[in-house]
């Protein structure tokens, strides 16, 4: 979505919309007069806040940038070695079971190296989460956080049963103003953007903006209908969001497989015209007419031939191109599915074996291989004290050993996912000048300070060239 926006349709920017949150006595219920205060007050516990951090990666030296060659020669190699800031932003999501699987969009977490998440208003009450399943295509994310207690949730509501006119509401983290509600209609259904997503939208003018993606839109049942996705940034409230009907059919996929196959069948469509209907002798102008056959694909294992017609896919009539592409499209690969097509003035069944999208292959590759940590760390140094889940080792001894760093001599090598480290902010490269107000030059004062306690510390750290203290604390 983030290549649409800049390539394709530049001024349909992606945001973070809000997650729509309403309040009521039940779920399920039409709500009193004040809809959208009981709406808020029920749904907002389930909605959270998102904040990503993207580690610098290597640059490739034919893309440098004359600025920073410009410093690097006149600062001296010291200037090189100091570490990029992280790239932050900012997003929503919104509980969807007990134990702490979170719905939002794929552009919020695609490129993220850290996930935290915080639940209401409470800063204090942020965890870090992990990625069980992401599919670009269809800008859907599938995080989960690890707690103890169960969380409220928000149940999924049938889009198929939204219309135009109907009240809708969304709760979310728009520019970090989290917990923000705001309301309006549904102004349109079926928007179809094929370069933004696979799903036709749903269309609200309820106010959404950048940090709100990945909230639900929700409507008076408090029931969520949508997930906020892009706003036309050329207009005023027009904002668009998947149908929740749609993210629930490729949900189970995202669970168990951390990704979705999407069926195939290898043909090129045509809409079928009234001329093209009354020269082949259908009544209407209906079904797909079929272009173009693609070699060894499963639509020409099936026998299926250029001119033939498609009228049903799995015994379901389709009226449209799109609508045969989406059937297709959502049936599991591998399985045996009946073709209803038209051929030389009769209609005729065809079985075929729907194949594997050749895109997904390439997504299914890409998917395996970023299970692998995208920022490589120095796995060298020694083991912070009590489990906290880094690693120290002095500048000299370490790749840092060029950096600048006055005098003070401990950097932190690694940090491990999910570790009391990771969860405070810490970050490979980041040098620690203090600890407890302890000035800290090597090993030995770094192993002094951490075993003078075991549960919390108040860590003083350089970063590039901004210092700043962080909270360390065992789980």
């Amino acid at each position: 979505m983030q290549k649409f926006s800049a390539k394709l349709l530049p001024k349909l920017f992606i945001l973070t919309l809000a997650s729509m949150s309403f309040t009521f006595s039940a779920f399920g219920q039409n709500l009193p007069a004040n809809l959208f205060v009981e709406l808020a007050k029920k749904a907002s516990p389930a909605v959270v806040n998102i904040s990503t951090e993207t580690l610098p990666k290597q640059m490739n030296p034919q893309f440098a940038d004359p600025l920073q060659m410009f410093l690097e020669q006149f600062m001296g190699q010291g200037f090189k070695n100091l570490p990029q800031r992280p790239l932050k932003s900012l997003g929503t999501g919104f509980i969807i079971s007990e134990d702490g699987i979170i719905l939002t969009n794929n552009h919020v977490i695609e490129k993220a190296d850290v996930i935290k998440v915080q639940i209401g208003s409470n800063k204090d009450e942020i965890f870090e989460a992990v990625v069980l399943g992401k599919d670009q295509r269809t800008d859907v994310g599938l995080i989960k956080i690890k707690t103890k207690k169960k969380l409220p949730i928000l149940p999924l509501g049938d889009s198929d049963m939204a219309q135009v006119g109907e009240w809708v509401a969304a709760i979310g983290n728009p520019f970090g103003y989290g917990g923000t509600v705001t309301k309006g209609i549904i102004s349109a259904l079926g928007r179809d953007i094929p370069e933004l997503n696979k799903f036709p939208f749903i269309q609200t003018d309820a106010s959404i903006n950048q940090g709100n993606s990945g909230g639900p839109l929700l409507n008076a049942k408090g029931e969520v209908i949508g997930i906020n996705t892009a706003i036309d940034a050329r207009a005023q409230n027009i904002g668009f969001a998947i149908p929740i009907n749609d993210v629930k059919s490729i949900l189970n996929q995202l669970k168990s497989n951390g990704r979705v196959s999407r069926g195939y069948m290898g043909v090129a469509l045509q809409p079928v015209t009234m001329e093209i209907a009354h020269t082949i002798g259908l009544e209407k102008a209906e079904g797909a007419l079929v272009a173009h056959v693609e070699d060894n694909s499963p639509a020409r294992k099936a026998n299926i031939q250029e001119t033939d017609v498609i009228l049903k896919v799995n015994n379901k009539k389709v009226k449209s191109t799109r609508e045969v592409s989406y059937a297709i499209a959502d049936t599991p690969v591998g399985k045996s599915i009946p073709l209803e097509i038209w051929r030389n003035g009769k209609k005729k069944t065809l079985k075929m074996t729907v194949g594997q999208h050749p895109e997904d292959a390439k997504l299914n590759i890409a998917t395996k291989s970023s299970k692998t940590p995208k920022h490589k760390q120095d796995q060298s140094g020694i083991k912070a004290p009590h489990n906290f889940g880094f690693k120290v080792s002095n500048i000299n001894q370490t790749r840092y050993k060029k950096r600048n760093s006055d005098g003070y001599e401990v950097v932190i090598t690694s940090v491990s996912p999910g570790s009391p480290a990771s969860s405070s902010g810490l970050m490979a490269g980041d040098i620690i000048y203090q600890i407890d107000y302890k000035t800290i030059k090597n090993i030995s004062h770094f192993n002094t300070a951490m075993k003078a306690k075991t549960n919390k510390h108040l860590l003083r750290i350089r970063r590039g060239d901004t210092w700043f203290f962080k909270v360390l604390k065992s789980k």
